[in-house]
């Protein structure tokens, strides 16, 4: 056959037409499985440094975030990580469909500091920085995409208050609040590291026992 990869996706659409069937071929073929695995994980590292725009908030099955204090000696010292999941269920925990993370900047310094930035920010991210530090409190980034580079997604930018610990996400797609700041993970344990506040919100009532509140949107 030309192309061995269609009689192999052929054969696993003929298989998922039967569950019992496709999950007997999976015990039996571990390396088959082992390999398919790493072409996922593979696939996500690469999408990991893709700019993508973060879904509209209707979209969302759940949203992570966590809050980390790099220490003293660190120029920025704190960043959040936001992480979004889509679709009809979660696939993997680990692999989200929207990830990226943001270097919190103090309001007082943080339009100097976007200005000055390499990353050269469109006049409309500008704007919506200055509007927010115009408020006079709390931390202000814009989202960044890692993976084989680093590539900020203008638009994308979130606001932190750690006095009260909220934080608020304004994106083209979704502007919202997001769920309550808590210490602990979803099982209730401290957290690992140098993170210090974890925040989860789900609209699906199966997760309700993971969630620390509702996102809002504005």
């Amino acid at each position: 056959m030309d192309n061995p990869f269609a009689a192999v996706v052929a054969e696993l659409d003929y298989l998922g037409q039967d569950n019992a069937l496709l999950n007997c071929a999976l015990h039996k073929n571990p390396d088959f499985v082992r390999w398919c695995e790493r072409v996922v994980d593979r696939q996500h590292e690469a999408s990991k440094g893709r700019v993508m725009p973060f879904p509209a908030f209707a979209d969302v099955l759940a949203l992570e975030a966590t809050i980390f204090d790099n220490g003293e000696d660190k120029k920025f010292r704190h960043k959040l990580t936001l992480k979004a999941y889509t679709g009809p269920r979660i696939k993997s925990w680990k692999r989200p469909d929207w990830t990226a993370t943001a270097t919190l900047w103090p309001y007082d310094v943080a339009v100097k500091t976007a200005k000055r930035s390499k990353a050269k920010f469109t006049d409309a991210t500008l704007a919506l920085i200055e509007e927010m530090a115009a408020g006079g409190s709390g931390y202000i980034g814009v989202f960044m995409h890692t993976g084989g580079g680093s590539a900020y997604n203008d638009l994308h930018v979130v606001w932190v208050d750690l006095t009260d610990n909220r934080a608020m996400v304004y994106t083209p797609n979704c502007q919202c609040w997001l769920a309550p700041f808590e210490t602990t993970d979803a099982k209730n344990k401290p957290l690992k590291g140098n993170a210090m506040l974890h925040s989860r919100s789900s609209s699906a009532m199966a997760l309700d026992h993971w969630a620390t509140g509702d996102a809002t949107p504005l």
